[in-house]
């Protein structure tokens, strides 16, 4: 009958075993997923942190093959806003400005009263109209150049100049001596779970960084309408909003930074603890009683660190949604 005994503990120690491995290779493959998809994209001259990040919009490489003649999508989009809407600025412009000057020979009594420097005062604002008008995809760009140094510089602090993500975990080593087999059935689900939602997290931050820059070209090419309005005190309030979303666009990228920051030390931190192979019990403070049993090494829980996990990868997803919404908010634009 021994031999049965021995049997028995063997299955259940090659299950245990088994179902430990699989929990192992499941976790690792999210760190590596992790890891892979963080480290290439910021490393790579052509990654998505590279190119939507890290970037100015003029930097970006994409070459719209189609465009007449074919340059770089920052070209193509600067010559739109040249041709197409600069003439519709420049017209909107000419409306508010004459609906000035109707304004200022109303205050003083239809020019009863006349004041020379009434003309003086409205062409120099007509000739600087019409310069920032012209000009404004070029000047708006320098919006975004705050938020993209501020950003490189962030990253830089952060996780270093070579952008490691992850890099200090060590091997996964779990140890299923006390663990019953139900325990590690769910174990496997839930980090079958979190391997999941590491690669939608990786999705949701290449879809926020790539709306983010189509947004950028919109608000650029679109850049001299808003302004037009500015030369009136009674419409100026659409520009200075316009000026306050760009600022809000530029600095998105940064606060996306921090939140990842933020999440790589949470969640290495679960992850070295899931990790540790347990180790030998400290030497007491306190000489312990003859006769009394040692006091058990204290294990991490396999299972709520997994918990931990999948709810830090979520709030990350969370948080990155609403990054635009965080900067917005904190310039005030709406």
């Amino acid at each position: 009958m021994d031999w049965l005994g021995e049997l028995k503990d063997e299955i259940s120690d090659s299950i245990h075993n088994a179902l430990a491995d699989i929990v192992e290779k499941a976790l690792s493959s999210g760190q590596e997923l992790l890891k892979t998809g963080m480290n290439n994209n910021m490393d790579s001259d052509t990654g998505i942190f590279a190119n939507f990040l890290t970037k100015h919009p003029s930097e970006f490489d994409a070459t719209l093959t189609g465009a007449s003649p074919p340059g770089t999508l920052w070209e193509s989009m600067r010559t739109l806003c040249v041709d197409a809407v600069v003439p519709i600025a420049g017209m909107i412009m000419a409306v508010i400005l004459l609906y000035e000057l109707l304004q200022m020979v109303a205050d003083h009594n239809n020019f009863k009263d006349p004041d020379l420097s009434i003309i003086a005062r409205w062409s120099i604002k007509v000739l600087c109209g019409c310069l920032v008008v012209s000009k404004m995809f070029d000047m708006a760009s320098a919006f975004l150049a705050f938020g993209s140094w501020a950003t490189n510089k962030a990253i830089g602090s952060v996780f270093g100049l070579g952008g490691d993500y992850l890099s200090s975990v060590a091997e996964f080593h779990i140890d299923a001596t006390d663990m019953t087999v139900a325990e590690l059935l769910l174990d496997i689900i839930l980090s079958g779970f979190l391997l999941i939602i590491i690669g939608a997290m990786l999705v949701i931050v290449i879809i926020v960084l790539a709306s983010r820059m189509i947004e950028v070209f919109m608000y650029l090419t679109a850049s001299p309408l808003p302004v037009a309005t500015m030369m009136n005190r009674d419409w100026g309030e659409i520009g200075k909003n316009w000026i306050r979303n760009m600022v809000a666009l530029g600095f998105q990228s940064f606060f996306i930074v921090i939140a990842l920051s933020i999440f790589q030390t949470i969640f290495t931190a679960v992850l070295a603890s899931v990790a540790a192979t347990p180790a030998e019990p400290a030497a007491p403070a306190v000489p312990p009683v003859p006769g009394a049993p040692p006091a058990p090494a204290a294990t991490p829980n396999l299972t709520l660190n997994l918990i931990l996990l999948m709810g830090y990868a979520l709030a990350l997803c969370f948080t990155i949604l609403k990054s635009g919404q965080i900067s917005k908010s904190i310039f005030n634009a709406h």
